[in-house]
């Protein structure tokens, strides 16, 4: 899954592009983990088998639905941490995993 992120609100400044479609790489210390929607529970944590990768096109994460139970909400919460200093953003993505 390619993972996007951008300013919410970036700063103004004139230029002919819109800023709102800079993609940003996330810190080195950035992870995500995955959520069931109706319970809460944590199917996996944040551990550094759950980093956020990088390649030249962007930030992307790998998901392997095989063995998550099946027909479930699940949600994806991402924690940077900027030396020490942890950001958290949960339930950012929601997604169903079916039959």
């Amino acid at each position: 899954i390619n993972v996007f992120f951008r300013y919410k609100n970036p700063h103004r400044v004139f230029s002919t592009g819109s800023l709102y479609m800079n993609n940003l790489y996330v810190p080195q210390n950035s992870y995500y983990r995955i959520k069931d929607v109706r319970t809460g529970e944590p199917l996996c944590d944040f551990n550094d088998n759950r980093k956020i990768s990088t390649d030249s096109n962007g930030n992307y994460i790998k998901i392997y639905t095989q063995e998550f139970p099946k027909f479930r909400n699940y949600s994806i919460d991402f924690m940077f941490d900027h030396g020490g200093n942890q950001q958290f953003f949960n339930d950012v993505v929601t997604f169903y995993v079916g039959d």
